[in-house]
């Protein structure tokens, strides 16, 4: 194994820890030969397995879907990886979306809120009767038009009642 590299090399080959690569092969993503040293040794196709292991984490694979994949890759060929890749990718994509959504309706029941517009999405059984701050209304003082004063909350009817 003439151009085979050693651990510390492929680590600055490919920009990682050293530690990494050790994982990755604990995981059985990659199998170096060892040399009588008990040195790993890597070859151009372990290079090569890496490297499509951080691209594939770059969109957002998991490291079991890419040891899944690289085992496919024996027995699928390109092809079939690559429509492997593709449906996880789409899969991704479709998570991502919902997501997304998830997080804009959220932003807007928080606008909303602080606009005084919504009520929380919350509401919190309390033992202090009259408290409409826990029971899902909060009071709000109408905004000051006038000033750039950032508006302060109406006082709490429930702590007159003490």
């Amino acid at each position: 194994m003439q151009d085979a590299l050693k651990i510390g090399q492929l680590a600055a080959v490919l920009g990682v820890d050293p530690k990494t690569i050790r994982y990755y092969e604990e995981l059985g993503m990659i199998r170096p030969a060892r040399a009588a040293n008990g040195y790993r040794l890597f070859s151009a196709g372990d290079v090569a397995r890496l490297r499509f292991v951080r691209r594939a984490k770059r969109f957002g694979l998991t490291l079991s879907e890419v040891k899944m994949l690289l085992e496919s890759m024996g027995t699928e060929g390109c092809s079939g990886v690559r429509s492997a890749v593709r449906r996880l990718v789409e899969e991704k994509l479709e998570r991502i979306r919902e997501r997304m959504q998830e997080l804009s309706d959220l932003k807007a029941d928080l606008e909303g809120f602080l606009q005084g517009n919504r009520t929380p999405p919350f509401t919190m059984s309390v033992e202090a009767e009259g408290c409409v701050c826990l029971e899902g209304e909060l009071p709000h003082a109408a905004p000051n038009v006038e000033s750039a004063e950032e508006e302060q909350p109406a006082p709490c009817p429930g702590d007159d009642a003490t």
